[in-house]
């Protein structure tokens, strides 16, 4: 495997770990914008990571850190998910009374997270 193709795929797994644990901060504070412009940058990071991935010649499951890196990512992802249905379902305790704009960008991150 090369080393460089293997550091480059390290990267973006370093980085994707880095966005979960600033999107976890995120939901704690219920920054629905910026929430929505770190799943705009998840979604970015992931392709870049998939692209990297295809130029390995093995699995890199193989190597322990990262599978190590991708267990921890597939763990924040999921905590991620269900600390955001939690607070999608509070915020839905409080839709009375807001503007359809605001719905409408509940709408969108609930489908990025649940659709």
């Amino acid at each position: 495997m090369s080393t460089s193709k293997f550091s480059r795929f390290l990267e973006f797994l370093e980085l994707h770990e880095n966005l979960l644990h600033a999107e976890t901060q995120a939901i704690a504070a219920k920054h629905l914008d910026t929430i929505e412009s770190l799943i705009e940058a998840k979604q970015e990071n992931l392709n870049f990571l998939l692209e990297a991935k295809e130029e390995l010649k093995s699995n890199p499951r193989d190597d322990q850190r990262a599978d190590e890196l991708i267990e921890k990512i597939l763990e924040l992802q999921d905590r991620n998910t269900k600390s955001f249905s939690k607070l999608y379902q509070d915020k839905a305790l409080e839709k009375k009374g807001r503007g359809r704009e605001q719905l409408s960008q509940d709408k969108r991150l609930k489908r990025a997270y649940l659709g």
